[in-house]
Formats: structure tokens, C-alpha cells, sequence
């Protein structure tokens, strides 16, 4: 039976790593792709904000993960959080993408 637990233990952690690694990967990429595209200074400055709260919701969501493999289960407050982040990184990418269009 400690076997069955371990593996799923073990499945659950790679799952949550997979989660955070997904949504910093996309944070990096939007990152780079605003530095590199001539976009006006108040467009960037925009974005970049619109990127830090992401940001800060992907970090959050990582202070969550260790309380959630302390609790050895996903929290509410987990996938709350995670919500939020992908809402926030979602509307960070189409108005990256806005503003490629336009200017």
C-alpha cells in the first residue's frame, strides 16, 4: 500500500512541477517576445506591467505548491491561484498580440 501512495505522491509533485514550468516557460517567452518587437514605450510599459502581475500570481502559486506537498494534496487556494495566473497570462499574450497587430 506505501508503494501505491508513493507513486501517486510522486505523480502528483511532477504534475504541479509541470504546471509552474508551463506557465514560467510562456512568463519568459511574452517577456522576450515584448523586448524584441518595436512596440511603443507606453505599449511596453503596459505589457510589462500586465507580465509582472502574472508574474507575481506564478510566484504566489509556487508559495502555494510547497504548502499544498506539506498538506500532500492540491488546495482550493492552489487552484484558485492557478486560475488566475493563466487568466492573467492569457490577457497579457492577446494584448501582446493586439499591439503587434496595430503597430
Amino acid at each position: 500500500m506505501g508503494q501505491v501512495d508513493q507513486k501517486r505522491q510522486t505523480a502528483y509533485n511532477t504534475s504541479m512541477d509541470e504546471i509552474l514550468q508551463n506557465l514560467m516557460t510562456r512568463s519568459l517567452e511574452l517577456s522576450r517576445q515584448i523586448a524584441a518587437q518595436r512596440i511603443p514605450h507606453a505599449a511596453r510599459r503596459d505589457l510589462n506591467r500586465m507580465l509582472a502581475v502574472a508574474d507575481d500570481r506564478i510566484r504566489d502559486l509556487s508559495r502555494e505548491g510547497v504548502n499544498c506537498r506539506r498538506m500532500h494534496r492540491q488546495t482550493r487556494q492552489f487552484d484558485e491561484i492557478l486560475a488566475q495566473a493563466e487568466q492573467a497570462l492569457h490577457n497579457a499574450e492577446q494584448h501582446f498580440f493586439l499591439a503587434r497587430l496595430k503597430y
